[in-house]
């Protein structure tokens, strides 16, 4: 929870028109649900390290415009 906190979330009220303008334009309205996370996680960096419990602690971003792996 502290690297939730440390990078900003909960509370952020990012400006998601990058990530939404692809898709308007061919696809689906962006559903409220995900307006609202995506002002506040989009884009997050969570800089953790050190050791986990199956793998060491990596940090992260989440970018809508990326896929998951």
């Amino acid at each position: 929870m502290r690297s939730w906190l440390g990078a900003g979330a909960p509370g952020r009220k990012r400006d998601t028109s990058r990530w939404r303008s692809p898709y308007e334009r061919t696809g689906p309205a962006t559903h409220d649900a995900a307006e609202t996370f995506l002002q506040e996680f989009g884009g997050l960096t969570v800089s953790i390290s050190g050791p986990g419990i199956g793998c060491a602690r990596t940090p992260f971003e989440l970018d809508p415009t990326e896929p998951a792996t």
